[in-house]
């Protein structure tokens, strides 16, 4: 089968099989998953070395050889759980956490990111993942493919591009998932914020109906004792504290959405470097008003509102001097040209930038000159036939491509 039976003990795990040049079977295998526009001299390893993977899962097969804290042993558990529950021939779970568990889950994530800054420094070399929006079944695929053992081992690092919610059938097994993938190895997995993570997006029943996080919450664990909403509330208190944005070896810039607009005498990376930077727990409530009341405030709000819901300029919309234009999502929301991209990057000297935030055809798009990727990493969008993507952003500065093509 796609997924494994259980996980395997702690004091016994399985095997260790050695693959000759793994290649062939991480490119080209059964789920689809192949690559793409890679360079002819990168054949047929994506990785360059021998992979050691077990049978098993990629998470699961060895632990941390530090003794373990009681929160990474409830990680653990849950993500053995979620393994060992899920259902890929049918998409379901047959088990969910309990309660208790998912807010040890929550406090330990919380803590964690607190310590993070908003504009994170990622060592190369780096897996990128696009929105997941509740497809479990692309984000597990993936994750077999991107840590070919545990995450612990690996020497990639996996930066996640927000929209962890929403749309898809399992919003929370998703972000359950990623959160105790970070708890297990905090310095692996980078979870930058995107603009569903936010109460008022992803509370919002009356627009996203049975995809919203609230109503799995509230369907997953009843309404009893407000047991639903205290799980929804659980996982927001982390939404808050997430990063907006990373920066993979000094040159890749990679948020959600977009880049900044510009406002007047304001560096845009020293801003986001501020420790000083504030959390908002919304973009959208009351609760930001206490924010936004001095004109810094408001000028960390607007940088906020950019990172997470910009997009790359299509069409003929009027820009400004700076390359930056009104967008088609209406309130705030920008766009931004190839002009304002090479404006960005070159004044922090940087090469390039990877967002998320667009479904894509082919789950991947270079735009704005060859200056932008977007990675979308859920196929079959809302039934819309797409493929899904990931990027591999290497120690010497060269990105590689990934392909899942739409089931």
């Amino acid at each position: 089968g796609e997924f494994p039976e259980s996980p395997p003990e702690v004091d016994a795990p399985d095997t260790p099989v050695l693959r000759p040049n793994n290649a062939p079977e991480i490119l080209c295998n059964s789920l689809g998953v192949q690559a793409a526009q890679l360079p002819g001299d990168l054949k047929p390893s994506l990785f360059g070395y021998k992979s050691i993977t077990t049978p098993r899962s990629h998470v699961a097969a060895a632990r941390p050889s530090p003794p373990l804290s009681s929160a990474q042993q409830t990680a653990l558990s849950i993500i053995d759980l979620l393994q060992s529950s899920y259902n890929p021939y049918d998409n379901s779970f047959t088990r969910v956490p309990i309660l208790s568990d998912i807010k040890i889950l929550c406090t330990e994530a919380i803590s964690i990111c607190k310590q993070e800054p908003i504009l994170v420094n990622v060592p190369p070399s780096a897996w990128v993942l696009g929105d997941i929006h509740g497809n479990y079944k692309d984000l597990t695929n993936f994750l077999k493919e991107v840590t070919p053992f545990d995450i612990t081992l690996t020497p990639n690092r996996l930066v996640c591009l927000g929209d962890y919610v929403d749309r898809g059938p399992h919003s929370l097994q998703c972000f359950l998932l990623l959160m105790a993938m970070k708890i297990v190895a905090r310095d692996k997995v980078i979870l930058l914020r995107g603009n569903h993570e936010d109460p008022a997006v992803c509370g919002d029943i009356g627009n996203y109906g049975e995809g919203s996080l609230k109503k799995q919450c509230v369907t997953l664990y009843g309404d009893v004792n407000r047991v639903g909403e205290q799980v929804f509330e659980e996982v927001c208190k982390v939404f808050t504290e997430l990063p907006l944005c990373g920066l993979i070896g000094g040159k890749v810039f990679c948020v959600h959405g977009g880049i900044p607009r510009v406002q007047e005498g304001v560096d845009r990376v020293r801003l986001l470097s501020d420790p000083r930077f504030p959390r908002f727990p919304s973009l959208f409530n009351a609760s930001t008003e206490e924010f936004t009341t001095t004109e810094l405030g408001r000028t960390q709000w607007l940088a906020a509102y950019d990172i997470l819901w910009s997009d790359p300029v299509r069409g003929s919309t009027e820009l400004d001097e700076h390359g930056f234009g009104p967008s088609e999502r209406g309130g705030s929301s920008i766009v931004f040209s190839a002009q304002a991209v090479e404006s960005f990057l070159k004044a922090s000297s940087m090469d390039l930038l990877i967002r998320a935030h667009q479904e894509k055809r082919a789950g991947l798009r270079v735009s704005q000159s060859s200056k932008v990727i977007t990675v979308f990493s859920s196929s079959n969008y809302q039934g819309h036939g797409n493929g899904a993507g990931a990027i591999l952003v290497r120690d010497n500065g060269q990105v590689d491509l990934l392909m899942k093509t739409a089931q």
